[in-house]
């Protein structure tokens, strides 16, 4: 069997993730960690090995479906890898989980294949991310402070400073792939800023990043998210 476990919310996919490797743990399943490189090898090898069907095996990995799409870009028809992956989804006996690093379902190639298990984040956390323009400082901070009651503000920062970034990009129309409707939506809102003040904005966020990370911010992440609005927003 193959387990894709995906989506935004990282935390809680990670957590889902885990909890399975546990579960087949207790179930006497024999674990390896391996590359994504690795996966279209196992039936090849269990089977040389003789062991294919004499033990039950679990296999880690993460950030299967970038390798997937390096493999299949412009191929057609079945190649090696889809053939053995198609195989692994069948089986009951060796079970393939892969954790998705922070990617959508919808943006996947590997969901051809099996089902995906998505994790996405509430609505809330979307509306944070459209409340965070000129002229709006209100709704932001009652939106910042409601959310940061029950989501981490880990998780709303770096939601946050992604969402930014990409403002910045479509100012120059430089968005990545992603569904026509929200480059829409990205776009109309990277409108509302001045170039200039979007970077200072950013630039703001990314001194915040370096200081969470070397314990050097005295004011907390939603407080000092709360400082940077008031400047910019």
């Amino acid at each position: 069997m193959l387990t894709i476990i995906c989506g935004e919310d990282t935390a809680t996919s990670r957590r889902y993730f885990d909890d399975l490797k546990n579960k087949y743990l207790k179930e006497n399943y024999f674990a390896s960690e391996i590359k994504p490189e690795e996966v279209g090898n196992i039936t090849t090898e269990l089977a040389m090995s003789n062991n294919l069907f004499s033990e039950k095996r679990l296999f880690l990995t993460t950030n299967l479906d970038k390798y997937y799409k390096k493999i299949t870009f412009r191929k057609r028809g079945d190649d090696p890898l889809t053939i053995a992956l198609t195989a692994i989804s069948k089986s009951k006996d060796i079970i393939v989980l892969d954790w998705e690093d922070n990617k959508s379902a919808w943006e996947m190639k590997i969901k051809k294949i099996t089902p995906l298990k998505e994790f996405k984040l509430k609505e809330s956390i979307f509306s944070l991310m459209e409340a965070c323009f000129p002229g709006n400082k209100i709704d932001f901070l009652n939106i910042l402070a409601t959310l940061t009651e029950t989501e981490s503000e880990q998780l709303v920062f770096f939601m946050l400073i992604r969402h930014i970034r990409n403002l910045i990009l479509a100012t120059s129309n430089s968005l990545g792939g992603m569904p026509p409707w929200q480059k829409s939506k990205i776009i109309s809102q990277a409108a509302k800023w001045k170039i200039e003040n979007l970077i200072k904005f950013y630039e703001g966020l990314q001194r915040l990043d370096i200081a969470i990370k070397t314990s050097s911010n005295p004011n907390g992440i939603k407080n000092s998210l709360d400082i940077l609005a008031c400047f910019f927003l």
